[in-house]
């Protein structure tokens, strides 16, 4: 039959994310399409074609898999579900040793990359990348299923948590230097959170070892000295320093005398900040604002049926 699926599974959160921030149908509805693209952009990873591509929502009072049921039901012996993750087949040990039994008592291969192992498989896949399948003995089985039990499978449960990462770095230097609006930076292809969760992780990510050097590149590449800084308030004892440097001390002294370290290229932009009227602000964002990446930002979820 040689018939191939892609297979994932997110669960919505939908009322009780709405419930807990209190935010609007609209970004509710948001962030569970943000989730879908994530779970469709791991699946294209692994160079499936889109169009084979199944994707089911539940929730905790809709469990049902349309998806995957279909699968169990039309596919059968020389078929092959890929899933990017265990995750895909269930919300919990158990859900996920079931549904891999039902996979393998249809004689269904599936194929479950790890390429950490030599062959670039995880253990517990029953077909090979040339969809042939891999051979498997009931006791062998078995061994899998009790190793499946006692597997660590990420939690559907909650929100998703967003930390430092390289997409996150990312927006963040596309908001300082402009380009991008303050709705993008929440939600866009790769996360989708408050603006207060945006302003907790700008502050946590200036405050690490590696902004300054992030921001030293940045500066390498695009002048970014040249920018008012865009996030954030300045606190009163940088304004001091700033009214002292502006009076013609240098920097290095406004230093010493305020008791501050700060990166010097950081001072400038926040200086220029400071300095820099509202008005001069709304201009640079319309000068530098980037349409096309704005638009290639946006999610992608259209494969949710």
């Amino acid at each position: 039959m040689n018939k191939v699926i892609a297979y994932g599974c997110v669960t919505s959160g939908f009322h009780s994310t709405k419930s807990a921030d209190k935010i609007s149908e609209d970004d509710a509805q948001w962030r569970l399409s943000t989730k879908v693209a994530d779970e469709i952009r791991k699946l294209r990873n692994l160079f499936v074609a889109e169009d084979i591509i199944k994707i089911d929502v539940i929730d905790s009072t809709r469990r049902h898999r349309k998806h995957f049921e279909n699968a169990l039901k039309t596919m059968g012996h020389g078929d092959t579900i890929i899933i990017a993750s265990l995750n895909a087949l269930g919300t919990n040990n158990d859900e996920v040793v079931k549904n891999f039994k039902r996979i393998y008592n249809k004689k269904i291969g599936l194929l479950l990359p790890n390429y950490e192992n030599k062959n670039g498989l995880s253990i517990f896949a029953t077909t090979d990348f040339g969809f042939s399948p891999v051979s498997i003995g009931d006791d062998e089985f078995s061994i899998l299923c009790n190793k499946l039990a006692l597997e660590e499978i990420e939690s559907y449960r909650g929100r998703k948590k967003i930390g430092i990462s390289k997409e996150f770095k990312q927006v963040y230097w596309d908001y300082e230097r402009y380009l991008i609006d303050p709705t993008t930076s929440c939600k866009n292809c790769f996360f989708c959170i408050s603006k207060n969760t945006f302003r907790r992780l700008c502050e946590e990510y200036e405050k690490s070892s590696e902004y300054i050097s992030d921001l030293e590149e940045q500066e390498s590449l695009y002048n970014v000295h040249q920018l008012p800084k865009h996030f954030g308030k300045i606190n009163d004892d940088m304004v001091d320093m700033i009214n002292t440097v502006a009076q013609g001390v240098s920097f290095e002294d406004a230093c010493v005398m305020h008791h501050i370290e700060v990166n010097l290229i950081h001072f400038m932009r926040l200086f220029a900040k400071h300095l820099t009227p509202k008005k001069l602000i709304i201009s640079l964002m319309n000068k530098h604002r980037d349409y096309e990446l704005i638009e290639s930002l946006q999610p992608r979820y259209d494969k949710t049926s």
